[in-house]
């Protein structure tokens, strides 16, 4: 028999993971989603007091986190039948995404690293605004679409002010590469707006957090995801070097990524969401789902070094060509994925729920 919406109310306000404010745990988000950001310094202390080249740090970086992070999308898209099925104009679009790097990277290879960089931008904020979505759900409140959106404004516009600046100034280059950036935008009042928006956000969002903590609503994790974020993504382009400096960056977002896809996968294995049977098998373990997402890696190398070797294009266009092809296809997914907070919840409490 039906639940009515009373009883549904009451019984979900009384489920364990209602009065709990993490996404998993306080030590596990601790670890993964907020002090991990203490790895943005990995990359910076490999490359200036251990002598590591930018190259070996990139590739360091690429192996053991930024790699294994890209492929894991795949777990819950193309491995995954329902997704599949669900998405056809996604699986579509992600057949079409090796094909356009593949162009650009023989003939617009500048034209292509812009686009990298500003979707890598785009991608890792709205990452961090997802998982502050998922905060918001452990609200005791319904939380106002304006008190919302000044969540995700501080969190959207921490990177730019800076990396505008540098851009206006034509210091802001990967390697020898700089990007692209239009001549009538070199104005100072462009970077300036930037830091004016962001300032105003950040003003308005310490205003609204000093309220909540007033009223006994605020979310701990949350702010202190928020403040690390906006501190953190505002500083990373003053550094001379942003090969590095951004390494940094995709190495705290590639941790975060890692701990919170095996978080959902390992959700999705109780609630027998998982339709294939390896994603089953390695998601019983964390140590079994690394060590895939790591050969998945090295198999993308092998990749490089064929068409670098028997094709004969340059190593970095075969770097890049190879990695942007699954990378682009991993941001198209996770576009997708970061509006889903619901495949976070406890097997228990939503069949409570359902019940």
């Amino acid at each position: 028999m039906g639940m009515s919406s009373t009883s549904f109310a009451a019984k979900a306000a009384d489920l364990p993971m209602q009065r709990n404010y993490w996404i998993h745990s306080k030590q596990w988000d601790l670890i993964f989603i907020i002090l991990s950001v203490s790895l943005i310094a990995l990359p910076l202390v490999m490359n200036r007091y251990f002598g590591l080249s930018r190259l070996m740090v990139a590739l360091s970086v690429t192996i053991l986190i930024g790699g294994p992070h890209m492929y894991a999308t795949f777990t819950r898209t193309f491995m995954e039948k329902k997704f599949v099925k669900k998405h056809p104009l996604i699986m579509i679009g992600s057949l079409l995404v090796p094909v356009g790097v593949f162009v650009l990277g023989l003939n617009a290879f500048i034209v292509l690293l812009t686009i990298f960089f500003f979707w890598a931008s785009i991608h890792v904020l709205h990452q961090v605004v997802y998982l502050v979505d998922c905060y918001n759900t452990k609200s005791s409140k319904t939380l106002s679409l304006q008190s919302r959106l000044i969540d995700y404004a501080v969190v959207l516009t921490s990177l730019y002010p800076i990396a505008f600046k540098r851009m206006v100034d034509g210091t802001f280059s990967i390697g020898k590469n700089s990007l692209l950036f239009p001549d009538f935008l070199r104005q100072d009042w462009v970077w300036m707006a930037a830091l004016f928006v962001f300032i105003f956000m950040l003003v308005l969002y310490t205003a609204k957090t000093i309220r909540e903590y007033q009223d006994g609503t605020i979310l701990w994790p949350k702010v202190l995801l928020i403040y690390t974020t906006a501190i953190a993504a505002f500083l990373i382009p003053t550094f001379n070097d942003l090969d590095v400096a951004f390494q940094g960056m995709n190495t705290w977002h590639s941790f975060q990524y890692l701990g919170l896809t095996w978080y959902i996968n390992k959700l999705r294995l109780e609630r027998g969401e998982i339709s294939t049977g390896f994603v089953q098998k390695i998601s019983q373990s964390n140590w079994a789902y690394y060590a895939t997402v790591v050969g998945m890696t090295l198999g993308a190398g092998v990749i490089i070094f064929l068409l670098w070797k028997v094709v004969g294009l340059e190593y970095e266009q075969c770097y890049y060509i190879t990695v942007l092809s699954f990378l682009l296809m991993h941001y198209l997914h996770d576009h997708m994925l970061f509006t889903d907070t619901e495949v976070l919840q406890p097997a228990a409490a939503r069949v409570a729920i359902a019940n």
